[in-house]
């Protein structure tokens, strides 16, 4: 099952919801959830929760991507 069938199960999960969380993450929408390490999937879970209270930049911080936020 990739990461945004997933997501779109989720009620409140839309398409464009979907792309836009994924592509703040620069991960694709077509990852399937058995690919991912658990690192990755923690990682995924605390960012979902949290996602109402972090911005794109401090998500970005959060994975590692920080300098493509200053970029």
């Amino acid at each position: 099952m990739s990461i945004s069938d997933l997501l779109l199960s989720q009620r409140r999960w839309g398409r464009t919801r979907c792309r836009k969380f994924l592509t703040s993450i620069q991960m694709s929408e077509n990852k399937t959830v058995g690919s991912l390490t658990e690192r990755q999937r923690r990682t995924l879970a605390a960012l979902l929760e949290a996602k109402g209270h972090l911005d794109e930049a401090d998500c970005r911080a959060v994975i590692g991507f920080g300098h493509l936020a200053r970029a």
